[in-house]
């Protein structure tokens, strides 16, 4: 009984509220060097990361979106990040995107503010090997 009535209760709790904290994971994909198209707008994972801000623009419909984006596959590359940074920007034009450079060592108390300031946290993929 308790069940169901938590089944009922989850049902009408609104989208928004559903995915404060979710994670999604992408596997494959590419944003930068030859698979994005500056000038036509191509990335492969465009369709899912409209997614991510619709739901993100859900919780938060006003004001600009923070987007944290975490190279770290990809050792902090800057064409990588100007990359993302580009495309996020073209998909919502109320966005503000920072890098988080962790191959530079920062300070765990900029990591935590950088964090907490992020509507969306973005973890850049590439070689599992560099991520470890």
């Amino acid at each position: 009984m308790n069940i169901q009535k938590m089944t009922t209760q989850t049902n009408d709790v609104s989208l928004s509220q559903r995915h404060k904290g979710i994670v999604i994971a992408i596997g494959g994909g590419h944003i930068g060097g030859n698979f994005f198209d500056q000038e036509n707008h191509s990335c492969t994972t465009t369709g899912i990361d409209q997614k991510i801000i619709a739901m993100t623009r859900e919780r938060k419909p006003e004001g600009t979106l923070n987007v944290l984006f975490i190279p770290t596959a990809l050792q902090d590359d800057s064409s990588y990040c100007d990359a993302f940074k580009t495309h996020y920007e073209r998909l919502d034009k109320n966005l503000s995107v920072s890098n988080l450079l962790l191959y530079s060592n920062p300070l765990q108390e900029a990591i935590k503010e950088a964090v907490k300031k992020a509507d969306v946290i973005y973890v850049g993929g590439g070689s599992s090997v560099k991520m470890l």
